[in-house]
């Protein structure tokens, strides 16, 4: 067997979207992933369901894993012929053992490739307002590590204008006084404590290297924690542009794989930080029993979801049928997300439902359905509420299952009691339900009545219903939560 390949992969300081394209796209192909718990976790969510995520991840004094066995770990996996991301946070060449990754690839005959990332040390500052270089006040600037400050002198310190230094928030009792002692620096400097670099609730504190344990020891950070020293430091107090969140929790949409940005983007936009867990897979059922007659005997189709039209246009080929068979038919859209999804095989609903749920198809049916035949094409967990109610009104209706959900595993997604959890329907809850270190004393919200009544059977206590399933009406509940 051929070896794999291995990818090493910056995945940008915390924020999911200042991930490279090219990263992203080998996150999508991947066989592995070795990931670091710095890379956030919605990356994540871009995997193929059939992938290994591993957490490599490294935090203080809490080594998942050592570094001997991540390089023994890239050997094997590539030796079984995997393709293999190893996913690093920010810039896998800034303070990231890359070089030793490379030489132990090297050494074993390993094909690799480097995917460079936005390195926390440049974009944590950006995002704060301090250019790490100013013609007038800084014209060099350095990278240095404090995890190994001790001992040393400040001769070891860089000689330059603007210091970044990552990993030193825990050595500060042994690094100021040695920053002081540099000739290029004083009590006076200006210095930049900068925690969650680029998440919507990153912080700061601007002080002076004489003043700083001070106020670092009344204002505790949330690590990850790099340092500025440098005049630039004081552009902060003009230049810093960036809206940090006023919601202080992560919200997890747990749905269906696919698509999913327009719910994470709308969010993103107000500085939430979102997670899409996919904990829902869907297989096509090649047992759905739909004929030819179906199609060609209804008076109306009804769509209900966007996979539901991907699915259904695949039935339509296997039958040896194109989308001109629906020529004549009044298709009915559940709401806009399915619209676009028709519109991109070339077809226009006649009718989108004013409320994404069934109740919203329901209101768009006529008085009278007599003589009138309905083809509804679904998911095997669609209930048989719209079908008892077009039946009620006089139609034939033929409700086809082409898919079915499945649970998909999130393991690689830890939950804090404090996330918010957005579910998207009863198989959602399922497959919530079978990941058991997450929590259920989070809030809970609910799309749809079927939703909220799978939650409340599960145990779940701190359920909100969400009454219309759109961006928009999840944003308004979070600025204005429920009493």
């Amino acid at each position: 067997m051929a070896n794999g390949m291995i990818y090493i992969v910056g995945a940008g300081p915390g924020d999911p979207n200042l991930i490279t394209v090219k990263g992203l796209h080998l996150l999508k192909q991947a066989d592995v992933v070795l990931a670091d718990h710095l890379a956030h976790p919605q990356l994540l969510s871009y995997c193929r369901a059939q992938a290994s995520i591993i957490d490599v991840g490294k935090k203080k004094g809490k080594h998942s894993i050592t570094q001997k066995e991540i390089n023994e770990n890239m050997l094997s996996l590539a030796k079984a012929g995997n393709t293999v991301v190893r996913l690093k946070g920010g810039d896998p060449f800034i303070f990231g053992r890359l070089g030793e990754e490379m030489e132990w690839l090297t050494q074993h005959g390993i094909a690799y490739e480097i995917v460079p990332g936005v390195s926390s040390a440049i974009a944590g500052p950006g995002y704060t307002g301090i250019p790490l270089t100013h013609r007038q006040i800084s014209r060099s600037v350095a990278f240095m590590t404090g995890t190994q400050i001790k001992g040393q002198s400040a001769e070891a310190i860089p000689n330059t204008d603007t210091l970044v230094c990552l990993m030193g928030y825990h050595q500060l009792d042994l690094l100021i006084p040695k920053l002081i002692a540099c000739s290029h620096f004083s009590k006076k400097t200006p210095i930049a404590l900068l925690s969650k670099a680029t998440y919507p609730d990153q912080k700061s504190i601007e002080a002076t290297l004489g003043t700083v344990l001070n106020i670092a020891k009344k204002q505790p950070l949330e690590t990850p924690v790099l340092l500025v020293v440098g005049e630039v430091v004081k552009c902060a107090e003009t230049c810093a542009w960036f809206q940090k969140t006023v919601f202080h929790k992560r919200i997890i949409l747990c749905r269906q794989t696919g698509n999913c940005d327009h719910w994470l983007k709308p969010l993103q936009d107000h500085n939430i930080d979102v997670i899409h867990a996919p904990v829902i897979e869907t297989t096509y059922q090649t047992n759905h029993g739909l004929t030819t007659s179906h199609i060609t005997e209804s008076d109306y189709v009804i769509m209900s979801s966007a996979k539901g039209v991907y699915y259904s246009i695949n039935a339509l080929l296997e039958l040896g049928l194109d989308t001109r068979s629906l020529a004549q038919k009044t298709i009915i859209s559940l709401g806009p997300q399915v619209t676009k999804a028709l519109q991109q095989y070339g077809l226009t609903p006649d009718i989108e439902a004013a409320q994404a749920n069934q109740a919203g198809i329901i209101a768009t049916l006529p008085h009278s359905l007599h003589g009138k035949t309905i083809l509804y094409l679904t998911s095997t967990e669609a209930d048989t509420a719209l079908k008892h109610h077009a039946e009620e009104k006089g139609a034939i209706v033929n409700q086809r299952s082409l898919y079915q959900p499945q649970s998909r595993n999130c393991n690689y997604l830890s939950l804090s009691p404090n996330d918010w959890i957005v579910v998207f329907s009863p198989s959602a809850v399922m497959s919530i339900c079978k990941h058991t270190h997450w929590p259920k004393s989070n809030v809970m919200i609910a799309l749809g009545k079927q939703t909220a009544t799978a939650l409340k059977k599960a145990g779940f206590k701190h359920i909100t219903s969400l009454e219309t399933p759109t961006p928009e009406a999840l944003l308004n509940l979070i600025h204005h939560p429920p009493s």
